[in-house]
């Protein structure tokens, strides 16, 4: 089954429109999806040491506590003073720079072992020695109530492959936003006690 498009905006799969085969519109694209502290959701990757996310997004609250992380750990953490990146567990092979400044600044990053790189100008921001470890049990999550913001793309590889490929989109059909993986042609919408806010620039 095929991931539908049209005009390049809104797409959907086959059951969209009754298994007939044409292309479906239920999942609109959007610049962005956005929480407000009490909207989160599962990213569904379990971290290793070949993870590597690339992440387009603005910070609304940053207070340091776990941007995307598991159950177990903080992952990525921002805040306006420091933005560090826990690769393998919470406090372990710590690495951080002060490159999140501003809630109102779109930013373009990669997180992989061991470094944080500006997507936008193709440079490291900071970057320390590669480290190694098993996979770990906890699935990522994106945003937690002290780091939130909104979101406009995620990319997601795991052993060299690209495992996820999250857009922001707004299901026509419940009203909701959410993330669209195109790996999987899965929706995400928020687990938290509240619904994503999402739209354009």
């Amino acid at each position: 089954m095929g991931l539908n498009k049209s005009n390049g905006l809104n797409f959907g799969s086959n059951e969209d429109n009754g298994g007939g085969g044409g292309g479906g519109d239920r999942y609109q694209k959007v610049d962005y999806i956005e929480s407000g502290g009490a909207a989160w959701c599962l990213l569904d990757v379990k971290p290793d040491d070949t993870l590597k996310i690339r992440i387009k997004f603005k910070m609304k609250a940053a207070g340091g506590g776990s941007f995307i992380g598991t159950t177990n750990f903080r992952f990525f953490c921002v805040s306006f003073s420091t933005t560090y990146l826990d690769y393998g567990g919470e406090g372990s092979n710590r690495i951080s720079a002060s490159f999140v400044t501003s809630n109102s600044t779109i930013y373009n990053v990669e997180l992989g072992n061991l470094y944080m790189k500006d997507l936008d100008t193709d440079t490291v921001i900071v970057q320390g020695t590669p480290v190694s470890f098993s996979e770990l049990s906890g699935k990522l999550k994106l945003f937690s109530n002290v780091d939130y913001g909104s979101v406009y793309s995620i990319q997601i590889e795991k052993g060299g492959e690209t495992v996820k490929d999250y857009i922001a989109v707004l299901d026509t059909k419940t009203n909701i936003y959410g993330l669209y993986d195109k790996v999987t042609e899965t929706f995400v919408p928020s687990a938290g006690d509240a619904d994503f806010t999402g739209g354009n620039e």
